[in-house]
């Protein structure tokens, strides 16, 4: 360090090696910059096996059974993406989903304010509808996402996670002489939800149920294999149960057409692989035993269904809407009438979160105002967001939809969550023609999810990564 010239004077970094001036300020800054990226890696790490695991968990089971715990599973998800977003900002903001999340977080209060601004009395209403949009538009499912990407493990058991709360819900709410009414007299199943959304999830229950066989032919203890089989069978009854005593047009619709194109892909593998047909046909001949008999014992209560609309069926689909009555199919196509002209008071931003409830609240037809809403998903949110929120709306499922291609390079346990995620969607989307999901107080936390899972599979990239992969 010394020298007997100034000009000459060295300086040296702990290893000895001469620098320049000013370049050990600059290694030492790296230095701790790189220690501080580690430490706050291990910090997320700890705090991935600790908090965000068990989130993820706890949502799943309370998704469809108590939106209180799901709420703080997704609180606790939300806090551990902001604190940790510092780390991973590069990636996030190339990310088209948080694009459109940062939307509709910006735009959906503003707009909710300015409604409420119009309609004062109906504040409260607005309040809250705008806080419901906010949890179902990508926020949640950009957060989802974000920790099941590093948590791979977890993917193929969130679909049976789903299930179980949903069996958890049959089980708290069920009483003897609900059960009586219900099988002897008619009565809609309802398990403490509108009937129409016990439907629906009866159906993604029964879907979550279908492709779990698929994971848990990847567990290699056979008591366990043997254990989870009787469990998912029970799960399926009660769900096919579901499906049918809802009473719900919409979900045996969806329910038909899932089917089939479950029953191509089945075909597929048959044709393709011939060390499983034994087994597909087998599963092929149980399930349709098990639809069979369902159909033949509860014959009573899906005609009784059909036959009491069979006249406004009839001329709905013969384009007759002169006198419609007013029972649930001449209500539904008034609401939708309402909500078109809705939207075309203001297509291309709509009006805001609540129009829906508002419009229908003071419709000159006093007779629709027992309807509360749209009755249409996809019309409510035109009216709601206008031509461009519902464009941006399918732009980000698109994305959801594009990076969950990469669950069928994960092997058999991947695949089942790909076909639970195609299913489920698919559900949803038939029941919106028919009724308004999103604004179901469990349905936030079923989409962040779906497009969680699908998100997730953008990083599943071989067999070898799956869980227990034989």
């Amino acid at each position: 360090m010394t020298s007997d010239h100034p000009m000459r004077m060295r300086r040296t970094m702990g290893d000895g090696s001469p620098v320049v001036a000013g370049e050990s300020g600059v290694r030492q800054a790296e230095r701790t910059e790189a220690e501080s990226v580690a430490w706050s890696l291990r910090c997320e790490r700890w705090f991935l096996r600790v908090a965000a695991g068990p989130a993820i968990v706890l949502m799943a089971l309370a998704a469809v059974y108590d939106r209180g715990l799901a709420n703080l599973g997704l609180a606790v998800l939300l806090l551990g993406f902001f604190v940790f977003l510092p780390l991973h900002w590069r990636s996030v903001i190339r990310d088209p989903i948080a694009w459109v999340a940062l939307i509709f977080f910006v735009w959906t209060p503003f707009w909710g304010s300015s409604l409420a601004e119009s309609y004062p009395e109906y504040a409260d209403l607005v309040r809250s509808q705008t806080q419901t949009w906010l949890k179902v538009l990508f926020l949640p499912m950009l957060v989802t996402g974000f920790w099941l990407v590093r948590l791979p493990r977890l993917l193929p058991w969130i679909p049976l996670l789903i299930a179980t709360g949903y069996l958890v819900r049959v089980i708290v709410f069920a009483e003897w002489g609900m059960l009586e009414r219900i099988f002897s007299q008619g009565e809609r199943a309802e398990f403490g939800i509108v009937a129409t959304h016990f439907g629906l999830y009866s159906l993604l229950s029964l879907i979550a149920a279908a492709t779990a066989w698929r994971t848990i032919k990847t567990i290699p203890s056979v008591p366990a294999r043997y254990v989870l089989k009787i469990f998912i069978s029970m799960v399926s009854l009660v769900s096919l149960l579901g499906v049918v005593l809802a009473q719900t047009r919409s979900v045996w619709l969806a329910s038909i057409l899932i089917a089939v194109a479950l029953a191509i892909l089945v075909a597929r593998g048959l044709r393709d692989k011939n060390s499983r047909l034994r087994t597909n046909w087998l599963a092929v001949f149980a399930s349709s035993v098990l639809v069979g008999m369902a159909a033949y014992g509860l014959s009573d209560i899906v005609g009784a269904r059909l036959v009491q609309h069979r006249e406004t069926i009839v001329g709905v689909l013969s384009l007759d809407f002169e006198g419609l009555a007013y029972n649930p199919i001449g209500y539904r196509i008034r609401a939708y009438a309402t909500g078109l002209a809705t939207w075309l008071e203001a297509p291309f931003l709509g009006h805001g979160p609540g129009i829906d409830q508002i419009r229908m609240n003071t419709i000159d037809d006093l007779k629709m105002r027992y309807v509360a809403h749209f009755h249409n998903e996809y019309i409510n949110l035109l009216a709601t967001y206008g031509l461009f929120g519902f464009i941006l709306f399918g732009a980000g499922i698109a994305a959801a939809g594009r990076r969950s291609r990469g669950l069928i390079a994960g092997g058999q346990g991947y695949t089942g969550v790909l076909i639970f995620v195609m299913g489920a969607s698919f559900a949803i989307a038939v029941f919106s023609l028919f009724g308004q999901s999103f604004m179901s107080h469990e349905m936030p936390f079923v989409i962040a999810l779906l497009g969680g899972l699908a998100m997730a599979g953008e990083n599943i990239k071989a067999d070898r990564q799956c869980p227990h992969a034989a």
